[in-house]
């Protein structure tokens, strides 16, 4: 599926189609395993035609059964990756999601499933998705939510890709409220900063971007220091590694400029990492 060339989809279409026609265990993995490896692949538009509102409650109802069976399986995976997917960088497919219900369901899915870091990511990668969004951001700041992403930022604990997607939801929770938003007494940038100060770079990728459009707002914000730290954190991640397939999207969404005025004037951990992005991309 990832080297042959064919209707996208149409593809993943069918494959949701038969999740709803056949009530098959097996035929469930294999269709729900087709649509998350196709739908990183079809267009915005596409992706807003699969996550309608029957597909999008036959999944979560999926992510519900495996709740309700305590069972961690390929096609749980498969589900929450799918859905991380269909409500990427989509507002109506995000809040279609919070609609059927998933948001409450995936919640328990982190208190069930605390101790298995792939599906702590899956889960704080859609809330990620959920948190870009201002109209549905309220569904994250209440105090049990919050205070579940702020225990699963801790680096020690659940390690660095957890980390990473739980700052990156308090990071744009601080930039609707503030750069010095606390929430039920949480100091939202001073947990940012406390946390990414023991951030060390790996080497595996953790994260692939469509585009930089949900940073841009959290990037000019000069009031938010601890969400552009994320941000230029998070670019740098993925262009030091695959510049060609990044540096068109620094364009796209006129980053460039910007950076070089963070490799000035910006903080050492921040100005080392946005020069350092600059040089991978050959424009400084």
């Amino acid at each position: 599926l990832n080297c042959v060339q064919f209707n996208y989809y149409d593809g993943a279409r069918n494959a949701l189609s038969a999740v709803a026609i056949h009530n098959d265990a097996v035929l469930h993995r294999l269709a729900v395993a087709v649509c998350y490896i196709l739908a990183s692949k079809v267009n915005r538009v596409e992706t807003e035609l699969l996550a309608s509102t029957k597909n999008l409650r036959n999944l979560v109802q999926i992510v519900e059964s495996k709740l309700e069976a305590s069972s961690s399986d390929t096609l749980l995976r498969f589900t929450l990756s799918t859905l991380w997917n269909l409500t990427d960088e989509s507002e109506n497919n995000c809040s279609t999601f919070v609609d059927v219900g998933g948001l409450d369901v995936f919640l328990k899915v982190l208190s069930n499933f605390h101790s298995s870091k792939f599906i702590l990511n899956k889960v704080l990668g859609l809330f990620n998705n959920i948190a870009e969004i201002y109209s549905l951001q309220h569904h994250l700041s209440n105090e049990v939510v919050l205070n579940e992403i702020i225990k699963l930022s801790n680096l020690s604990d659940y390690g660095l890709k957890v980390s990473y997607f739980a700052v990156g939801i308090l990071s744009h929770l601080m930039h609707s409220g503030g750069s010095h938003t606390v929430y039920d007494g949480h100091d939202l940038s001073s947990i940012i900063d406390r946390t990414m100060d023991d951030w060390v770079i790996e080497d595996d990728a953790m994260v692939a971007y469509r585009s930089f459009n949900p940073l841009v707002c959290l990037l000019r914000c000069s009031q938010c220091p601890g969400g552009r730290r994320w941000c230029i954190w998070a670019i740098h991640h993925v262009c030091v590694r695959k510049p060609q397939r990044y540096t068109p999207l620094l364009l796209e969404c006129n980053l460039i400029e910007l950076l070089h005025d963070f490799s000035q004037n910006s903080p050492p951990h921040t100005a080392k990492l946005a020069a350092e992005i600059l040089s991978s991309i050959k424009v400084l």
